[in-house]
């Protein structure tokens, strides 16, 4: 697993996993714009709650994807 860090307050951003296709991005601690960081697809919905909203087309997985 590789974390990558805001270089200007060190705070957690971005996760990878080696060997999985897919990147977590901790959105609540950028300063970029919604428009910068777009989901591309939905991961673990079979914990989504009824206030969560996943677009129309968006790829959904109940659990993490397997290759």
């Amino acid at each position: 697993m590789t974390r990558e860090f805001c270089a200007e307050c060190g705070t957690h951003v971005v996760t990878r996993s080696a060997g999985v296709p897919v990147v977590v991005i901790k959105g609540r601690h950028t300063r970029r714009s919604r428009a910068q960081i777009m989901p591309q697809v939905a991961i673990y919905t079979v914990d989504k709650q009824p206030f969560h909203h996943i677009p129309d087309g968006m790829p959904s997985f109940e659990r993490l994807p397997q290759r």
